[in-house]
């Protein structure tokens, strides 16, 4: 997924700006989280995409649900390809840019949100390029994972849900951080390869108050070596032009 433009069945990201490009991972979390906020919160008014980096997340959101999208991302290489994204797309006028730090945004924010989502890129292992471990390391310095949840207790509803992938090596870092932050675990989905890897991903979705169970599941990309699984072509097929 490298390429400077990549196509969905019903919009486009450019991504010739943007250190973090379009890849599975991604695609599947925003796919995951669409699904969810349609059972959850189906008529929510308000969604918060925090480092909306390409727009990907709030485009694959806005296709699926009728939320008025605000997105704000601090680097600007970043912005520069988000605003074309979201210019381009069928629903340019449910979203709403800012080209902030989420410190100011928070800072200055009049209301709250019933649906925050994040896909910070934490992702250290899977960077290759220089520039990609220059955009992970500037974002660690202007956003640690601790900010992000206070941030997003600060933003959401109490009513309301937040959704957040990170490398499923931080899970125990991140329980621990949401603990403190008063912040209630509603749903774990395990993300793997394939049935034979471990998982390498974790998605989940947040709430201000406590769930009498947890949801946790595993979702396997792929079925083989060759083929995706069922599970994930049922959540990308709205999306992806080969499904």
């Amino acid at each position: 997924m490298g390429n400077n433009i990549f196509h969905f069945k019903a919009f486009s990201v450019r991504q010739e700006c943007a250190s973090m490009k379009v890849c599975t991972d991604s695609c599947l979390f925003a796919a995951w989280s669409a699904r969810k906020i349609k059972e959850f919160l189906p008529s929510a008014p308000r969604l918060l995409d925090i480092g909306t980096g390409t727009g990907l997340l709030s485009l694959m959101i806005a296709q699926q649900v009728p939320v008025k999208i605000s997105v704000v991302e601090i680097d600007a290489d970043a912005i520069h390809d988000a605003q074309h994204n979201f210019a381009h797309s069928p629903w340019k006028h449910r979203i709403d840019v800012y080209h902030n730090s989420i410190q100011n945004f928070a800072s200055e924010a009049k209301e709250k949100y019933d649906l925050i989502i994040c896909n910070p890129p934490f992702f250290s292992k899977s960077l290759n390029s220089p520039k990609e471990k220059k955009s992970l390391s500037k974002h660690e310095n202007n956003l640690s994972l601790e900010e992000l949840i206070k941030y997003t207790k600060a933003l959401l509803n109490d009513t309301g849900y937040a959704f957040i992938m990170l490398p499923a090596d931080r899970d125990d870092q991140f329980r621990k951080i949401i603990k403190f932050q008063n912040l209630f675990l509603r749903e774990v989905m395990n993300i793997h390869q394939t049935k034979h890897h471990t998982a390498f991903r974790k998605l989940y979705c947040l709430a201000s108050t406590e769930p009498e169970v947890v949801a946790e599941g595993s979702m396997f990309i792929k079925k083989d070596k060759e083929n995706y699984s069922a599970e994930f072509i049922d959540l990308l097929k709205p999306y992806y032009l080969a499904l």
